[in-house]
């Protein structure tokens, strides 16, 4: 068993205005994401799995040709090698859930 605490977690940038705090465990990693308001991030796919919850803020998120337009409480499923890409009208925070870990990240 591994404790963590986030606050003692590096910031890394992900894409201009995305800061994520990322935590490893044996088969899951989880980011914490700071996105500035008016932030986008391009389409890109991954093998993992991702589940992203906005805990502020608002999120638009594009999965293949799908757009959920996310809000505090929401959480959306992309299965692994789905196309996807965000913008965030204003300043928001996520967090995402990957399976299995994401090496590229460690």
């Amino acid at each position: 068993m591994t404790l963590v605490d986030i606050a003692s977690v590096p910031d890394r940038i992900l894409a201009p205005g995305f800061r994520a705090r990322l935590m490893h465990g044996a088969s899951l990693t989880i980011m914490r994401v700071q996105i500035d308001a008016g932030s986008h991030l391009p389409r890109h796919q991954h093998p993992h799995e991702q589940a992203t919850t906005i805990l502020s803020g608002r999120l638009q998120l594009i999965v293949g040709e799908t757009l959920y337009d996310m809000g505090p409480g929401m959480t959306v499923f992309i299965p692994g090698g789905s196309p996807h890409q965000a913008f965030a009208p204003v300043a928001t925070e996520a967090l995402d859930v990957f399976t299995p870990v994401r090496e590229d990240y460690r």
